[in-house]
């Protein structure tokens, strides 16, 4: 999932496709889009993870 938001379209340079992207996800959320919230709550819980680990990494 990752690589497609960071693949270069030759298109439109990379921001812009993010942007896009999520609005698309946003109005989805809005429309009630089960598939959105579900993109955005494992977003949310890979970002926790993250920081999780950073914290684990950073305590002496």
């Amino acid at each position: 999932m990752k690589k497609s938001l960071e693949t270069n379209h030759p298109a439109e340079p990379n921001n812009t496709f993010v942007v896009r992207y999520t609005e698309k996800k946003n109005r989805e959320i809005e429309e009630g889009g089960n598939r959105g919230k579900a993109f955005y709550k494992l977003l949310r819980y890979k970002t926790n993870l993250r920081r999780i680990k950073l914290k684990v990494k950073s305590s002496p």
